[in-house]
């Protein structure tokens, strides 16, 4: 389900006054609620759509914990069937500034706008999706990253309506586009780089994730997310980095590593958690950036655009050999991760690089940007321009000598002619990890099928300083 999200947190009164033009109305029965039409053909719609917006509000609200709407000086929530501005889809429209400044948080009043040509058979699942979108109004209207919101409205589309499936080529185009990471969407993506994308809709995939690692798949997470973005200021700390952080338990640096993980193994039905075949729809799975093939070797992969903060540069290595040497060239102070996994779930997370793959054979890898000691969430992303080195390095010569060995004295070429399938055998497993992170940064080395379930994993812009009206998608 597209829409447009018309989040006016950089003009919050630009909607003041404004709502689309009708010719009647209905009330449900029970809740505060009123739909409103433009064409008395309508009507009869309304009473659905009044159905659909009471479950979402039940499921959301009272079951996953999300913040009850706000209500305009009417005290009821407006939802209108309408062709102004919806272009096929639909949109949410906050209003006024922030409601009540001793509650603690940047909430608003909003309504939502339903286009009329919406299918009988997606109007349930926009509704739940707009209606997420008016409990994060209530929230924290000011939250500038796009992803948490139409990630969160995505997933809650799957929470609210049992048995729903994300739409997967929202989710592969999610992970086509991995560079552009959490903070990225696809207005970025079209304004800088010409590429139309659905990148926000796809990383859906995050917050399911999230909610199966940390909240057992409740729908709990989302509630959980943006309860921790709150501030009662229009300076937005906690930004989404912080929330993220704070609700694993950890930093946000380490939750991408684990949803990096999670994400190189979703494609495979053999690793990925059961909870992903419930929703995927036959299109989901890891898009590497590009293969590596060991004949290869030594190679260099270069991405066109670079990676942007919280982003990844996805690689496959089918046939990856026992030493492979990673190392990276960056720009100064930018911290970077790398997470590969095997064909048989062994993964390896390290912030040591370069580093020595412990994995080999078939591999999907990662190499993450987890941002620089300046870096904050809200700011105008700046890519980092990369190159990945791979390589296996030659067997040094022994010079050392043997004084009682004449054979070390005599003008033998001692230079080791070991074929490829050798090097590195006499490496120690981990020794990339072993010296530890001198910047301080954790090492983790294979943890074998083991790491699946401590993730949880079972078996195994235009966020860019300006307005953030957003475009209708359909």
């Amino acid at each position: 389900m597209l829409c447009r999200t018309a989040l006016m947190a950089a003009f919050p009164h630009v909607a003041d006054g404004w709502r689309p033009a009708t010719v009647g109305e209905v009330d449900h029965v029970d809740l505060p609620l009123r739909c409103h039409f433009e064409s008395v053909d309508d009507q009869e719609r309304c009473s659905d759509v009044l159905d659909y917006i009471a479950l979402a509000w039940t499921v959301q609200v009272y079951d996953l914990g999300f913040r009850d709407p706000m209500f305009d000086n009417d005290h009821i929530f407006d939802v209108y069937l309408s062709t102004d501005g919806t272009d096929g889809g639909a949109y949410v429209m906050g209003e006024g500034g922030d409601a009540d400044p001793d509650d603690g948080r940047m909430a608003q009043p909003s309504f939502m706008v339903l286009d009329p040509t919406i299918s009988d058979e997606e109007m349930e699942s926009y509704v739940a999706h707009e209606f997420n979108h008016v409990l994060q109004y209530s929230t924290d209207f000011i939250e500038p990253t796009l992803p948490v919101w139409e990630a969160t409205a995505t997933a809650a589309e799957a929470w609210t309506l049992p048995g729903y499936q994300i739409y997967g080529p929202w989710v592969a185009d999610f992970q086509t586009h991995t560079w552009m990471g959490i903070l990225g969407d696809g207005y970025i993506l079209w304004d800088d780089y010409d590429i139309w994308s659905y990148h926000e809709y796809g990383a859906g995939i995050w917050i399911l994730h999230l909610d199966h690692t940390y909240y057992e798949g409740t729908g709990a997470s989302g509630a959980a997310l943006w309860s921790a973005l709150e501030q009662d200021s229009r300076v937005n700390e906690p930004d989404v980095l912080d929330a993220w952080g704070a609700i694993t338990g950890g930093d946000w640096t380490t939750a991408l590593e684990e949803f990096v993980a999670f994400e190189l193994i979703s494609g495979d039905p053999a690793l990925r958690p059961e909870w992903v075949d419930l929703r995927d729809d036959g299109s989901w799975g890891a898009v590497p950036y590009t293969t590596v093939h060991a004949a290869d070797l030594p190679a260099t992969v270069t991405p066109e655009y670079g990676i942007a903060p919280t982003g990844w540069l996805q690689l496959e290595l089918p046939d990856a050999p026992e030493g492979l040497e990673v190392s990276v060239d960056g720009p100064e102070g930018v911290a970077l991760s790398l997470v590969a996994v095997d064909a048989s779930g062994d993964l390896q997370i390290t912030r040591s690089l370069p580093a020595e793959l412990e994995l080999t054979g078939p591999l999907q890898l990662a190499i993450l940007h987890l941002g620089s000691d300046t870096f904050d969430a809200d700011d105008r992303l700046e890519m980092a321009e990369i190159d990945v080195h791979f390589s296996v390095p030659e067997d040094e010569p022994d010079d050392t000598g043997d004084p009682e060995d004449p054979g070390d004295t005599d003008d033998t070429d001692d230079t080791d002619d070991t074929d490829d399938s050798d090097v590195g055998d006499d490496a120690p497993s981990g020794s990339a990890s072993d010296d530890g992170d001198k910047s301080g940064c954790a090492t983790a080395g294979v943890a074998g099928g083991s790491w699946l379930l401590a993730f949880g994993l079972a078996a195994v812009r235009r966020r860019q300083q300006r307005s953030q009206a957003l475009r209708t998608l359909r």
